[in-house]
């Protein structure tokens, strides 16, 4: 995906995600780039509850603030 994209409906943005984070972890920075959304709006408005909501996990679920965290879409979900 190498064009950003700016205005999607909130399904759409969630799909954008999901698609990012398919095949491996992806750094929450590096998603916000493919995007085209800060990181601290995703972190805070869309990737909180997606993973609350199990449809994505990060790859250090105890260590919130590790520097090498990173997500990737639940294995269920592919």
């Amino acid at each position: 995906m190498s064009q950003k994209v700016n205005r999607l409906s909130k399904p759409d943005l969630e799909q954008a995600i999901m698609r990012a984070c398919k095949h491996d972890y992806v750094k929450m920075d590096e998603v916000a780039k493919i995007i085209g959304k800060s990181v601290d709006y995703l972190k805070n408005k869309i990737l909180a509850k997606m993973i609350s909501d199990g449809k994505l996990e990060k790859r250090f679920p105890y260590t919130h603030n590790h520097p090498e965290q990173a997500i990737a879409l639940k294995h269920f979900e592919i």
